[in-house]
């Protein structure tokens, strides 16, 4: 009876030993995380809270100081791009003025035939009124018109010729505007206006038809002139 009633209270004081144990390592860690904040002084605390303040603060102005840079980038950006496409359409405008640049759109055809008593000055009121019409590029029997074509008269074989650009202008004199056409034909059939000047005092008929599409090809090397 002795011996079995011993035999039971090793594996029970083991049992003990063990459960104290466990409670011992459960309190301490309690302990430290009580003490991570709730231990610690006053002024760490504040101090710590200061400088989380601080950071925020400085990564809220770092925030607005990269959308300030996005902001003046894109604000950079577009000035280029407006700057460009302006760019762009000057470069246009030259090389269409200088005629460097092929050019096709809407406009009119005025045909001249050979019944016509025309002198070159006639030719020059007919290009000056288109241009006034709002013309964009204008040529006349392919030969383009731009700053430095040259109109004169000149005596051939006994008959007065029109010349341009020191060649013979033949019937029939083919002129040709890209523009509105609405706009381009009033401006040359208005009362009063070189056409019906022409018909009144000298019987010329100019033909004017409306075109949807012309072509008015480029007529000087944009590198090497004529």
């Amino acid at each position: 009876m002795t011996g079995k009633n011993k035999s039971w209270q090793i594996p029970l004081t083991i049992t003990l030993v063990l459960l104290g144990f466990l409670l011992s390592v459960q309190f301490k860690v309690q302990q430290d995380l009580l003490n991570t904040l709730n231990m610690q002084k006053t002024e760490d605390l504040v101090a710590m809270l200061r400088n989380i303040h601080y950071k925020k603060a400085s990564l809220e102005t770092e925030v607005d100081e990269l959308q300030f840079q996005l902001s003046e980038y894109k604000n950079s950006l577009s000035v280029e791009q407006t700057l460009y496409a302006n760019m762009t359409l000057e470069i246009n405008r030259l090389q269409v003025a200088y005629g460097t640049l092929d050019v096709h759109g809407p406009g009119i055809s005025v045909i001249l035939y050979g019944d016509s008593l025309l002198i070159f000055y006639d030719i020059i009121d007919i290009i000056n009124e288109l241009w006034a019409s709002g013309a964009e590029v204008i040529s006349i029997n392919d030969h383009r018109i731009y700053f430095n074509t040259r109109f004169t008269d000149a005596t051939i074989n006994g008959s007065l010729e029109i010349m341009v650009n020191d060649e013979m202008l033949l019937y029939p004199i083919i002129i040709q505007a890209i523009g509105d056409p609405h706009a381009l034909e009033t401006g040359l059939t208005f009362p009063g206006g070189i056409v019906d000047n022409l018909t009144t005092l000298y019987n010329i008929h100019p033909e004017i038809k409306r075109e949807t599409e012309i072509l008015i090809p480029a007529t000087v090397s944009p590198r090497r002139g004529r």
